[in-house]
């Protein structure tokens, strides 16, 4: 989860990092708040991806990080939950 000083919208953009940037999808909720998180469905086992989170207030001021990173189990596909600099596989955390 990151969080936010005023609220604004959750934007996550996610790769696989061999297809590069251009591969990307982007999931967004428009929904204002200041404790963000995002879900992140049907990646593939064993495959590094790529990511950037992104958030934009009312009066339209962006706020983004920079590229983070993550690995995928090898024997599963599972749904990671980006929280800040850490990706959430079931109840595990594993620190990017």
């Amino acid at each position: 989860m990151w969080t936010t000083n005023e609220a604004s919208n959750t934007d996550v953009g996610y790769w696989p990092t061999a297809q590069g940037m251009t591969a990307s999808t982007a999931l967004i909720s428009s929904v204002l708040v200041t404790s963000h998180s995002m879900s992140i469905l049907y990646v593939q086992a064993g495959t590094q991806y790529s990511y950037y989170v992104k958030s934009k207030d009312a009066a339209g001021n962006v706020s983004q990080s920079g590229t983070l990173s993550f690995t995928t189990l090898a024997t599963t596909t599972s749904i990671y939950t980006i929280q800040n600099n850490l990706a959430s596989v079931g109840s595990s955390l594993q620190e990017l």
